[in-house]
């Protein structure tokens, strides 16, 4: 499989679990729950000012809450102000067979389990990070009737073999932070991948998306994705992380490819079969004080072409950082399945 070079952007990869302390009903989609709740833990355990506005606080250009959750470019930047991608993913899963509007039920002591990506500076606030979820999960969640939990175990999975690094007895981490560049990441996925496939050079790929994917062009919400869509979309994704949350490798921090020969390259691979359905659900804006509507696309879709072999450390790469609008919700996520 042909290489290439990716960015240096520093990323680590955990399992949260936590355990039901009574019944719960929940969302079956749990992404921007679990985000609102985190965000409101966070600024309540690092937040020191009184007026708890973030953009006239003293510190907020050294507090974990404005960098995780209202992350802007900086002041050197002429982009200052600017929205950009959090340096986090918040992934829950998204049973099988659900339907937007359907609710998960939690027996006492069920588990409820999701996965957390921080990249760059976010993996120092590991231990805020944790606190925070804890003291979410206790709090509970849920805007009809709050649900507590209690945070019960936190794995790292970029270790081999997978080891906890929170235990819930001493209520303390129990080891260091283990971190991986996406470089690493993805050679490890594409040596996983090579003994799945019969072939090493690759001309058909499925992708399954596993959570509602935003997709926009001009401001328009996609329904289909074509391969080539695809590539642009998880470039600038890496380019825009790596270039804000990433590791300096030139003056100008910028992913040095040649982006036109890739997105040319991407245009001869082929759609083959798509069988995706819309799936919307809503979310209520504490800012706005107002329900919104968010939806994307799920389902399966395969793409034929000799371009894919080439690509593919790109299409891993999306694997792991997910792709599309609201990433830190949850949503983008897909996985390689053939």
């Amino acid at each position: 499989m042909n290489t290439i070079e990716l960015p240096i952007l520093h990323i680590s990869r955990y399992q949260i679990k936590l355990n039901a302390r009574d019944s719960a009903r929940l969302p079956v989609f749990l992404g921007s729950t679990l985000r609102g709740a985190f965000g409101h833990s966070l600024k309540a355990t690092v937040c020191i000012v009184n007026h708890r506005d973030c953009n006239r606080c003293i510190v907020a250009d050294r507090c974990v809450y404005p960098y995780l959750f209202e992350t802007t470019a900086n002041e050197n930047n002429n982009q200052h102000g600017q929205q950009l991608p959090h340096p986090f993913v918040l992934s829950p899963f998204l049973l099988e067979g659900s339907k937007p509007g359907d609710y998960r039920h939690f027996k006492k002591d069920d588990e409820l389990v999701f996965e957390l990506t921080l990249m760059g500076r976010a993996i120092d606030y590991l231990p805020y990070v944790v606190y925070s979820i804890s003291q979410m999960a206790e709090k509970g969640f849920g805007l009809q009737h709050r649900s507590s939990f209690k945070l019960s175990e936190v794995l790292c999975l970029d270790t081999s073999p997978i080891s906890k690094v929170y235990d819930s007895k001493t209520e303390k981490l129990t080891s260091p932070t283990t971190t991986k560049t996406l470089t690493e990441l993805v050679q490890a996925r594409l040596e996983q991948l090579s003994t799945s496939f019969a072939s090493s050079n690759l001309i058909e790929l499925t992708l399954q998306f596993t959570t509602p994917t935003r997709i926009r062009v001009d401001k328009d919400l996609q329904a289909e994705l074509s391969f080539s869509l695809l590539i642009r979309n998880i470039i600038r994704r890496i380019s825009i992380l790596s270039k804000h949350h990433g590791q300096k490798q030139n003056q100008q921090n910028e992913w040095q490819i040649n982006v036109a020969a890739l997105l040319q390259l991407a245009e001869s691979v082929q759609t083959k079969n798509s069988q995706q359905f819309w799936w919307d659900f809503e979310r209520y804006s504490g800012r706005q004080q107002t329900y919104m509507k968010l939806g994307g696309f799920v389902g399966q879709i395969t793409y034929s072409g000799i371009a894919i072999n080439a690509l593919l450390p790109i299409i891993v790469a999306g694997e792991i950082l997910h792709i599309g609008g609201n990433t830190s919700f949850g949503l983008g996520k897909y996985k390689i399945t053939q």
